[in-house]
């Protein structure tokens, strides 16, 4: 029994220990809807079609009246992280610059997984859509 806990014990730390290093640049109080915005339009071809959707889908989970106000916590401070402009690795590195934005939201999405609906992701990937200039996916495709 005393095994099985220690190892939980174990894992809930490592698991936060993503979100933590995130928190120490930017947190829940430094997530701005403007600047989240603006990065997302400046930056969605960059970032590409999955971390897109992924930070997407985070978004409509967060701003869900329905999810919990911890997993709000949770997502808002990786959003924030991936607009903070001074991150653990500038974005303005070619090619490893999103990596550690790319890490924050995956780490989240992990967290709150359990938060996250499929009326989330449709409303995730209808914007991925419309700013990558894809057409609309019919849900067969999906």
């Amino acid at each position: 029994m005393g095994d099985d806990a220690d190892n939980n014990a174990h894992e809930n730390r490592d698991e936060k220990t993503g979100l933590e290093l995130a928190n120490r640049y930017a947190g829940p109080k430094d997530y701005d809807e403007d600047k989240f915005w603006k990065t997302v339009g400046r930056h969605a071809a960059k970032w590409g079609g999955a971390m897109l959707l992924q930070a997407l889908t985070l978004y409509y989970c967060m701003i869900d009246p329905a999810t919990p106000a911890k997993s709000k916590a949770i997502i808002a401070g990786a959003l924030a992280y991936t607009v903070f402009p001074a991150d653990l690795i500038p974005d303005l590195i070619p090619a490893v610059g999103w990596g550690d934005d790319a890490a924050i939201i995956g780490c989240a999405g992990y967290e709150v997984i359990s938060s996250i609906n499929e009326k989330h992701r449709t409303q995730a990937r209808a914007k991925v859509d419309s700013l990558l200039g894809s057409k609309p996916r019919s849900a067969e495709a999906q």
